[in-house]
């Protein structure tokens, strides 16, 4: 009797680790918020913003906390991660939504606004149909039905 092969686990993909590396990005710009809200407190008194310092601080928190939690559930191949990490992308979508339409007074800044919505749309498809690639879920172990159920 042979024995049984050992079953190799599946390597993530190259588009596996871009979006890995999309949501290091997001928490290094939200750390980098911070570290820049906090350095310069002199220049958003001077310019009389000094209400936005907490909010500019709590958002830079909330960017990296959900950026790390979806790299973080990528990287470890945990079996919610292709559930949790588009949910925490479109939540970062939102809340810099939130921030662009309430804090910008430029009128300057709504130049470009269609093309920001298109590809905030392109790039939450792009990643949504990554996750949904065969590769991807037996990388991850799970149907995209249930993402309880573990496969076989």
């Amino acid at each position: 009797m042979t024995p049984p092969k050992p079953t190799q686990k599946p390597k993530r993909s190259f588009a596996l680790y871009l979006l890995i590396l999309a949501s290091l990005l997001i928490a290094w710009f939200g750390v980098l918020r911070v570290q820049q809200t906090l350095t310069n407190t002199r220049l958003i008194n001077a310019v009389d913003l000094q209400a936005y310092t907490p909010f500019l601080i709590a958002s830079g928190i909330a960017y990296a906390l959900l950026g790390l939690s979806a790299a973080l559930a990528l990287f470890l191949r945990w079996a919610w991660a292709p559930w949790v990490a588009p949910l925490v992308w479109f939540l970062t979508t939102l809340l810099y939504w939130i921030e662009h339409l309430l804090l910008t007074q430029s009128p300057a800044a709504s130049v470009n606004i269609a093309f920001e919505i298109f590809l905030d749309v392109f790039m939450f498809l792009a990643a949504l149909f990554i996750l949904a690639l065969p590769q991807q879920q037996r990388f991850f172990n799970v149907t995209l039905t249930n993402p309880f159920k573990k496969k076989g």
